[in-house]
């Protein structure tokens, strides 16, 4: 009897130290995005990043970038809650940068104001139908479903009197896995990560992810802004293309010692120095290329 717990115990233990592994197990991936705009100059932009996840652990860098957004070339993001907390990381300018996404577009908000009502932006007219929910392909060898979503919102800016409306339809569609449970994995592949502070605008976002429980391996979006005689229609496709486990080291989430801490307005006005772009566009060129990928 001794023996058989001794045998016990052993089983006991073994099975204590796969789950335990089991539970510590990270992830990589590796996800392309392509920016296609039909018309425009430059018509497309690819960018690449690599990214380690353990947990609500993330460390997302950059490989190649489009130019003149906030995300350059080597630099990478790290976040230890699932992107409560963000920080862009410049390696080249040894510079730390927290990201609140809130405040980028409150800053837009705040350069409105110091123009003493010069400029005025307002939203309205949201709308947001789920058109389909059914079985997906499947991606890298896991099975997912594909949702589909059309939503729009009218965007009204005007600038001394003079004053601009245009129409904003989004073909929204998604491939999700069940496959993923890890918190780090959504930083960067859900979109409803940001937060503008327009409860309206918001809630718009929300409502594309809000009934998805998993995580996009695959999402294709096709946005078509009309006003003024003028329409211009961009396609926005990210896929990832690999994705495996593997195990992370925890200094691979650290914040580098030694960096500068660095505004995110600094951050802002860096990014447009490097890509040779003048600054006198108005705000929302300006916050838009936040988030070119």
């Amino acid at each position: 009897m001794k023996s058989l717990d001794h045998r016990l115990i052993a089983i006991l233990v073994l099975l204590g130290v796969t789950a335990a592994a089991t539970a510590q197990a990270g992830h990589y991936y590796e996800a392309i995005t392509l920016n296609e705009a039909a018309g425009m100059p430059g018509g497309s932009q690819e960018s690449t990043v690599h990214a380690w996840v353990d947990g609500d652990n993330a460390k997302i860098e950059f490989q190649n970038a489009a130019q003149g957004g906030l995300f350059q070339e080597g630099s990478y993001l790290v976040t230890t809650d699932a992107g409560g907390t963000l920080y862009l990381v410049d390696p080249e300018k040894m510079t730390i940068t927290t990201l609140d996404f809130e405040q980028i577009m409150g800053m837009a908000g705040s350069m409105m104001e110091a123009m003493g009502g010069v400029v005025n932006m307002e939203f309205g007219n949201f709308s947001s139908e789920k058109i389909s929910e059914e079985s997906g392909e499947p991606i890298l060898g896991h099975a997912t479903t594909r949702y589909h979503y059309q939503t729009g919102y009218t965007m009204a800016i005007s600038v001394m009197g003079f004053k601009r409306e245009s129409r904003i339809e989004t073909d929204n569609q998604a491939w999700c896995s069940d496959d993923f449970d890890a918190g780090g994995l959504r930083v960067w592949l859900r979109p409803d990560r940001f937060r503008t502070g327009n409860e309206e605008f918001d809630q718009l976002i929300r409502q594309q992810y809000e009934t998805m429980d998993c995580l996009p391996l695959r999402n294709e979006i096709i946005t078509t802004t009309s006003g003024s005689g003028d329409t211009t229609v961009t396609t926005t496709k990210t896929d990832v293309v690999v994705i495996r486990e593997e195990s992370v080291a925890a200094s691979v989430f650290e914040l580098p010692a030694g960096y500068e801490q660095v505004s995110l307005m600094e951050g802002i006005t860096s990014g447009l120095e490097d890509s040779g772009e003048e600054e006198d566009d108005g705000p929302m060129p300006n916050i838009r290329d936040l988030f070119r990928r």
